[in-house]
């Protein structure tokens, strides 16, 4: 076996290994990490590091931005703040991926719900939108 081939291999078990990463999910992803915590500790070469602090930095200043423009009226939301369908934040990031997806159906059912139900209103044929 060449070394090419034996390259060739490697990128496809790679490929593999991080298409079956992405479709672990939350729950999946934390216990990966568990099992290996080496993980955690793999650090960007440092041109990467430093063009990520840059990214970092440059957020952070549009971040100031578009909150000074907003206004005091304006907080981040919390983790025991209001979210959707009558949960949290730290409730909704705790659901599973079936609870989440679960309840965006559920959601989008309700929705879909008052639409088909609508009280429809007799329009003239000339009536114009308003602008």
């Amino acid at each position: 076996m060449s070394d090419a081939t034996a390259t060739i291999e490697v990128t496809l078990t790679l490929e593999q290994i991080a298409d079956t990463i992405r479709r672990l999910g939350r729950d999946g992803m934390q216990e990966l990490l568990r099992l290996v915590p080496e993980l955690r500790e793999t650090e960007a070469p440092s041109s990467e590091t430093a063009f990520s602090r840059q990214t970092l930095q440059e957020l952070r200043a549009w971040y100031a931005d578009q909150v000074e423009a907003v206004g005091p009226e304006y907080h981040a939301m919390g983790d025991s703040d209001p979210f959707l369908g009558g949960l949290t934040v730290r409730e909704y990031l705790a659901l599973s991926d079936e609870e989440s997806r679960s309840l965006w159906d559920r959601l989008y059912a309700e929705e879909l719900d008052k639409l088909e139900n609508a009280e429809e209103l007799n329009v003239p044929p000339d009536a114009v939108l308003a602008r």
